[in-house]
């Protein structure tokens, strides 16, 4: 029946659901955090948020995180987080499907669940490409990355230094990541911008 169609179905059903959760919780404290005025409350939600992660992994499964984000995103923490927001949408959009499991998501919520994913995907491809296109993120080579040996490199400290060893390159990665981030603002051009986006990613 149509209803059940609805249920199930790719834009009213439960995955639609668990998807919206997950990013509204992946993207948090967006868009607060590019807000003047809220910057504080933002970065007091994301510490809130760490310590929640950690002491609840202590107590559940006895690990200890010492190594909070640092930029690489591959550290315990961030792999724990991964499971702990799942865990948290699998929760949550259960509980929204049964809630409203007779009513599909409507339209104004699939595109607001749209709009708030392109708005951070826009506003995090500008912020990474304008600090690539004046070369900023990878800064200067020194010494020590010069004299390092292969197996005193990481492969992040490997990435960076080839991307500060070449700033044409940095730059026109960096241009690149603007005009993707740009584009996405507009509904118009969202299509290319995502397009543009993927390649510049593919690439990362």
């Amino acid at each position: 029946e149509p209803v059940s169609a609805a249920v199930v179905g790719p834009r009213g059903g439960f995955w639609f659901r668990f998807g919206a959760v997950y990013w509204l919780l992946y993207i948090l404290p967006f868009p607060f955090d590019q807000v003047p005025w809220t910057a504080s409350a933002a970065a007091a939600c994301s510490n809130l948020k760490q310590e929640s992660i950690a002491w609840l992994v202590n107590i559940a499964l006895g690990v200890k995180i010492t190594v909070f984000p640092n930029g690489s995103g591959d550290t315990t923490y961030n792999w724990f987080e991964v499971a702990c927001q799942a865990l948290a949408a699998l929760v949550l959009g259960g509980l929204w499907q049964l809630l409203r499991r007779r009513s599909p998501a409507g339209p104004c919520t699939i595109d607001l669940h749209r709009t708030l994913r392109r708005y951070w995907l826009a506003a995090t491809m500008l912020g990474y490409g304008l600090h690539k296109a004046v070369p900023l993120q990878f800064g200067q080579l020194m010494p020590m990355q010069l004299t390092a040996t292969w197996g005193q490199s990481s492969p992040m400290n490997v990435l960076w230094t080839f991307m500060a060893y070449s700033p044409a390159y940095t730059m026109f990665g960096g241009l690149a990541e603007v005009v993707a981030g740009l584009l996405l603002f507009w509904r118009s051009t969202a299509l290319l911008g995502a397009i543009v986006a993927a390649g510049v990613m593919a690439n990362v």
